[in-house]
């Protein structure tokens, strides 16, 4: 996925998937977006999650997707207002590689688990997935890929926000012991 995305963003001028958009035609999220880079919806069903074999059609009303994606993997948002708190899981809202000012620092993508959205915001904490020894995979915004306990995206650095203030705007005491 992380190729995917480097793939996309090259040919779209250097902006990110939106989490969720429309045109005239119906609704769409991010992996309908990746789905020509990567081939497979296969991709998005990780093997050591249990619901990877649960299907869900996307999230938005009046979906063009054709597919159903395997419940495995989110992206990663905040409110995302102002544009420097993160992505945002609003419909259209695009970002580009340069508003991001630590790029290897910044996540994207999570596992999630039984989760039916196409993102996982700062604050849900409900579907935290941590399949792989008590932590999760988390894909970066220059593409890189790194297992990580969940409370390390959120100190010493805050791996969700664009700006380079290291505070995550939200509390983390919901996070399950086996994710810290």
């Amino acid at each position: 996925m992380g190729l995917a995305v480097m793939q996309y963003t090259q040919d779209y001028d250097e902006t990110y998937p939106m989490v969720r958009a429309r045109n005239s035609q119906g609704g769409y999220e991010w992996r309908f977006e990746l789905n020509p880079y990567v081939k497979s919806t296969q991709v998005y069903a990780c093997p050591s999650n249990p619901d990877s074999n649960t299907y869900f059609p996307g999230d938005c009303c009046g979906m063009l997707e054709p597919a159903q994606w395997p419940e495995s993997y989110a992206w990663c948002t905040t409110e995302g207002n102002p544009y420097y708190w993160g992505f945002s899981w609003n419909d259209g809202a695009s970002f580009t590689m340069a508003q991001i000012l630590e790029p290897a620092q910044k996540n994207v993508i999570v596992d999630s688990h039984n989760w039916q959205w196409a993102d996982f915001c700062q604050q849900c904490f409900g579907a935290i997935q941590c399949v792989h020894n008590g932590m999760s995979n988390w894909l970066f915004a220059d593409g890189h890929v790194k297992s990580l306990k969940w409370a390390q995206t959120y100190a010493p650095t805050c791996m969700w926000n664009f700006d380079t203030n290291n505070q995550c705007y939200w509390l983390t005491k919901q996070i399950p012991k086996n994710c810290q």
